[in-house]
């Protein structure tokens, strides 16, 4: 899908430890968001974390560590400079458990009013890719990203057959770009190695050197004059030529008159690029900073609570319970999720201070310094919208203005969920129906399905209960289609996922107003989280097939 990009890798530094390499990586990234070269963002670069509003879009990130732990993540979406209306969506992840330091870097391609979808835009690779490649060793497996090809010479071609296109360990999609009997060449390989940074390596050679690599190659896997070939992992000798798309001159200015050459290729990559088991690091780590958060949190209010008298121990009391609910109870009635309920318990200790404690607190210094302190490292620590913080209010605004800007703020947030491209699509489509009040309902919704799967990845999985029961138990309706309608209309719950370059068939989902609209969603093992395929409006069933 040329409307999406994405890559996962890990970020070294030689000998240097992983807490050395994140930091001087999140450097990297905040000197690039302030340098306003690419994007200009109104970006001060001693900040740690927040939110801020630009000419040019949305910046927002935030950075948190505890003990050899530490995450860092970056999302800056911007209206594409082309295409009135549409929008891209950067999202930039670093994570490290003390042993080693992973990166996820995701652009997204977002519809905007002017009707041209992410799938007729070419996502290309932000420049600060290309940076941390260029200062680290980036690397997927063992293999080294690149940011500009690598040029074989006649007498290293023995060595680039044996350790690099029949290499049995190779993970990732190798592309070679010959050159013409005559010299020059049908396509840039240093332009083609910038658009594929972390997709795949490429490689260029002339036209001795292509024959003298076709010695060591059965006829089927020659590439030669002017031709484009990519050598998928696990390249063998006994190899079908079809595993190892080839390209030839003129196929390629095919492609090039009609503006799809990064898209093919890039696709052709995707689909040839194995899973890796990576890009959950940064969801581990994240999950066990909140665990860590959390004890601490409720440590601090029982002791704080032991020192008080009875009224403003009864405050306390009710602080701890926010805790606990955030864990253990329904977050779309109570509104507590596991960040929400860090703060609310914040709220409730300085109230203790300010409201009820004002007397006791002022004879107290000690106790005045203990609720200060860990006023400031929840803030430090949980990066919370401001909003969360404000009392309660009757009459305040809804959080999300669309369902779709819900969604985009979901894909930030909830990390055990992953939205495919059609999910934005359909958030996009819900204001037809009137659906955009409801924004804040569904998000709470989603919250809560995240943090099902945040449970499900653990041993004790959900305490022995199925989602079902699980989600039930936390004011979520969820179920499986019928056999009626997967024989039926299983076509309309299809939804494609880039990121295997396939269809996933979702037909689970979460019934919400009256089952007026739908969630629909699977279970990904490999990931650990579920996938979001659609928000709207109640597919196709036997009892309503129009």
């Amino acid at each position: 899908m040329s409307g999406y990009y994405r890559t996962i890798f890990a970020i070294g530094k030689g000998d240097a430890p992983s807490s050395q390499v994140i930091g001087d990586a999140w450097r990297c990234v905040r000197d690039w968001v302030a340098g306003e070269g690419e994007y200009g963002a109104p970006y001060r670069s001693s900040e740690q974390r927040g939110a801020w509003e630009g000419v040019n879009g949305d910046l927002r990130l935030y950075d948190r560590s505890l003990n050899d732990m530490r995450l860092c993540n970056l999302v800056w979406t911007r209206a594409d400079a082309d295409a009135s209306g549409s929008r891209w969506r950067l999202s930039l992840r670093l994570a490290t458990d003390g042993d080693g330091v992973e990166a996820d870097i995701e652009v997204r391609g977002m519809e905007g009013d002017s009707g041209e979808t992410p799938s007729e835009l070419t996502a290309q690779p932000p420049s600060v890719l290309g940076l941390l490649v260029d200062r680290f060793e980036c690397s997927i497996g063992d293999e080294l990203l690149q940011t500009a090809a690598k040029r074989i010479g006649v007498d290293e071609s023995d060595a680039f057959v044996r350790d690099e296109i029949l290499s049995e360990s190779r993970r990732m999609p190798l592309l070679v770009v010959t050159d013409f009997r005559r010299g020059g060449n049908v396509v840039n390989a240093n332009d083609l190695q910038h658009e594929l940074i972390g997709l795949a390596r490429v490689f260029a050679y002339n036209h001795n050197t292509a024959w003298n690599i076709a010695r060591d190659l059965p006829q089927s896997l020659w590439c030669y004059d002017g031709a484009v070939r990519l050598y998928a992992p696990g390249c063998s000798e006994d190899d079908l030529s079809q595993r190892h798309p080839y390209w030839l001159r003129w196929d390629i200015d095919r492609v090039k008159r009609d503006n799809r050459l990064w898209q093919m290729l890039r696709d052709e990559c995707v689909n040839r690029m194995p899973r890796q088991g990576q890009g959950r690091l940064y969801s581990r780590v994240e999950d066990r900073i909140n665990d860590e958060d959390m004890a601490t949190l409720e440590d601090k209010v029982v002791a704080l609570e032991k020192s008080l008298p009875e009224m403003e121990g009864e405050l306390l009391d009710d602080a701890l319970n926010i805790i606990i609910q955030s864990k253990n109870t329904d977050p779309i009635d109570a509104g507590n999720s596991v960040r929400t309920g860090l703060f609310d318990a914040a709220i409730k200790v300085a109230r203790a201070q300010k409201n009820r404690g004002d007397k006791f607190a002022l004879e107290n210094g000690h106790l005045r310094q203990q609720i200060a302190q860990l006023e400031k490292k929840l803030n430090q620590s949980v990066p919370i919208p401001v909003e969360l913080v404000k009392e309660p209010d009757d009459d305040a605004k809804p959080r999300f203005a669309s369902v779709h800007a819900m969604v985009e703020c979901a894909a930030g947030e909830l990390t055990h969920l992953r939205f495919v491209p059609k999910a934005f699509e359909t958030a996009e489509s819900a204001y037809t129906k009137g659906f955009d009040n409801r924004a804040d309902t569904i998000f709470r919704a989603l919250e809560t399905l995240n943090e099902c799967a945040r449970q499900r990845v653990r041993p004790e999985s959900l305490q022995g209960k199925n989602e079902q029961q699980w989600l039930a138990e936390n004011g979520v309706t969820y179920s499986d289609e019928s056999e009626g309608v997967k024989r039926q209309f299983w076509r309309d719950r299809l939804f494609y996922d880039p990121d295997i370059s396939d269809d996933r068939l979702m037909t689970h989902h979460i019934k919400m107003f009256g089952d007026e609209i739908r969630i629909h969603v699977c279970w990904s093992r490999d990931e650990g989280r579920f996938l979001v395929g659609h928000i709207g409006e109640h597919l196709r069933t036997v009892r309503d097939p129009t």
